[in-house]
């Protein structure tokens, strides 16, 4: 019988012991990671927006993080289980992020309504169907949804700040894009460079009223720039958003149609060889006659022909979002006859 090497297996079991051990390390670390990972994830599907439109004033985010890091510390230090030992990092963010989100959803679930203040707004924009303002928050910049007519980048717009149950105010959705009642008569710069082209001047003198949210003096001077050129699209489709900001549905939705009329006679060749500047005017000047009714069939067939324009997109949306409005409106008043 061959004798065994006593040293060798010696050997053989230190390395298949070595070999189990970093196998362990490997997997809490992955397991940590995946925790930590998981942690993150919840604090931006949960937590994030909560708490960027909170404002933190006893800085509890920080305070929690703080605490709850030594006491995991602790924990890990001194506990007899080795579970606790090995994942007690992952556990500790899981435990950061519930946390966090209970102590703020309870501030606003239970919070009182607070007032109105002007903020800034930094952009307005649209994406996947939805519109957005971002206003500058306590130093930060906040997100809020908001319906297509407010989606404006004008300079301020009141949003309510209510009251949380732990003395910390959060913002809210309920906002106001008020027409201000500062309205300044405005030096447009470099005019001399309009002196040639006046509808030119007063669509820049609208949008500088317009951006002060001085909605009827940017529609004045819209509106003069389409007397100075009938066939300015820029003129109609700008009146056209003022309209909608000041809640007269109809009127803006003439101005869009005007606009994606213009726009889309300019860049059909049929129309633009020919020089049908008068058939354009006339669709315009009929528009203008029916005031009192509207045709949603032809506009809504009148929408698949916009299939050459850069910013047909953004004709289809606000023409469909009049629609919609009127229809509204008039079921309402039929409702109250």
């Amino acid at each position: 019988m061959p004798k065994i090497n006593k040293q060798y297996v010696t050997n053989f079991v230190n390395s298949k012991s070595i070999f189990w051990t970093i196998l362990k390390v490997l997997f809490y670390i992955i397991l940590n990671l995946l925790l930590l990972y998981t942690s993150l994830k919840m604090y931006i599907s949960f937590c994030s927006e909560l708490v960027n439109k909170t404002e933190d004033v006893f800085d509890i985010k920080n305070f929690l993080v703080v605490i709850l890091s030594i006491s995991t510390i602790f924990i890990i230090v001194t506990t007899k289980y080795k579970i606790i030992k090995n994942i007690g990092i992952g556990i500790s963010s899981i435990i950061i992020v519930c946390s966090l989100f209970i102590i703020f959803t309870v501030n606003k679930k239970f919070g009182s309504i607070g007032k109105y203040y002007d903020y800034k707004i930094i952009e307005a924009a649209s994406s996947n169907k939805k519109n957005y303002l971002d206003i500058h928050y306590n130093n930060k910049r906040v997100s809020m949804e908001v319906d297509l007519e407010d989606c404006l980048t004008v300079d301020f717009v009141k949003i309510r700040i209510d009251n949380g149950l732990f003395g910390m105010p959060f913002i809210t959705d309920y906002h106001k894009l008020e027409e201000s009642n500062n309205c300044k008569q405005f030096e447009i710069k470099d005019s001399s460079t309009f002196l040639n082209n006046h509808a030119q001047y007063h669509l820049k003198a609208g949008h500088n009223y317009a951006r002060i949210r001085c909605f009827t003096s940017a529609i004045e001077h819209y509106t003069y720039s389409i007397i100075q050129d009938s066939l300015y699209e820029n003129s109609y489709y700008n009146r056209g958003l003022m309209y909608t900001v000041k809640h007269d549905y109809k009127k803006a939705l003439k101005d869009f149609y005007s606009a994606a009329i213009i726009t889309n006679s300019k860049i059909d060749s049929s129309l633009r060889y020919k020089g049908n500047d008068k058939k354009i005017s006339d669709l315009i000047d009929n528009l203008k006659k029916n005031s009192g009714s509207i045709d949603f069939k032809d506009l809504e067939s009148f929408m698949y022909k916009l299939t050459f324009i850069s910013n047909n997109e953004d004709y289809k949306t606000y023409i469909n979002y009049c629609i919609e409005k009127i229809k509204n409106e008039d079921q309402i008043n039929s409702k109250d006859l």
